[in-house]
């Protein structure tokens, strides 16, 4: 595809402190950093010119960089219900900014289970988010309380088939056998983190890959095996200016392709639970 092979421009969220987009582009344009309005995010601003992390406003954590579609997720995985949240793939820590600054008042716990990058995430939210709280564990065995989170959000590993403008070598490196090994992980991982949703509260499933195998096929062995969970309509944690991302089979989901300007290629879904505890 030859979107793959397009260089990815930076991208960037602004936080509540920024005092919203305009205001940060403005201070951005004043360092030098050139950005036009993003179509796909309220708060996101893609790079033209410039390097915005060498700006005083990245250092007071005014803003975030990561893909669009990434910023995406985040945004899907707000809780529509009361309760602490927690995403359980969380290293290196954009998203778990980002949905904590669209629910100021909850308690987010961020699992990782490397040691240097749980670390590494720690300090990271030590300052950008000081109510957080970063557990090493792994998170198909999550030391977490059951059915007590609003919502979970789960990033899982996967093959990266969707980030290639980024990370050019995997297209000599990915594998079949990759495809599957991922595949299970993250349906081991979906499956234990099922456990920690609260009743009427959402588990969102994502990842950076392009293979159904990784993507809607993992979400169909789930909701065969966890029929206490449905799946949700992302349009209204997204809005309206993202729905050329949305897909509708089997059921509506977050479906970026680098196709579409500026993004990394991601599936999402969000998983609401309808019934009782899940299945052991």
């Amino acid at each position: 595809m030859a979107a793959l092979n397009r260089p990815a421009r930076a991208f960037l969220v602004a936080r509540p402190a920024a005092g919203g987009r305009e205001t940060l582009a403005r201070r951005l344009r004043e360092e030098g950093v050139e950005t036009t309005a993003s179509p796909w995010h309220p708060e996101g601003l893609s790079v033209t010119r410039g390097a915005p992390q060498l700006t005083s406003a990245f250092r007071r954590g005014e803003f975030v960089l990561l893909d669009p579609a990434a910023a995406l997720v985040a945004r899907l995985a707000a809780p529509s219900r009361p309760g602490p949240l927690a995403d359980v793939c969380a290293a290196p820590g954009g998203k778990a900014i980002l949905l904590a600054d669209r629910s100021p008042d909850r308690r987010l716990v961020a699992l990782e289970r490397h040691l240097r990058r749980a670390a590494e995430l720690a300090d990271r939210l030590r300052t950008a988010v000081p109510r957080a709280a970063v557990v090493r564990a792994d998170a198909t065995a999550p030391c977490l309380p059951a059915g007590r989170f609003a919502a979970v959000l789960v990033d899982a590993p996967c093959s990266g088939t969707g980030t290639l403008r980024r990370r050019p070598e995997r297209r000599h490196r990915v594998t079949p056998r990759d495809v599957s090994r991922c595949a299970e992980q993250a349906f081991r991982l979906l499956e234990a983190s099922a456990a920690l949703v609260a009743p009427g509260g959402a588990i969102v499933y994502a990842v950076c890959s392009l293979e159904p195998e990784e993507g809607p096929e993992v979400v169909e062995r789930f909701l065969a095996r966890r029929p206490g969970f449905a799946p949700e309509d992302p349009t209204p944690w997204l809005g309206p200016d993202a729905a050329p991302a949305i897909g509708t089979g089997p059921w509506p989901h977050l479906d970026t392709w680098p196709r579409l300007e500026e993004l990394d290629g991601f599936f999402a879904v969000r998983l609401r639970r309808t019934g009782g505890a899940p299945r052991g």
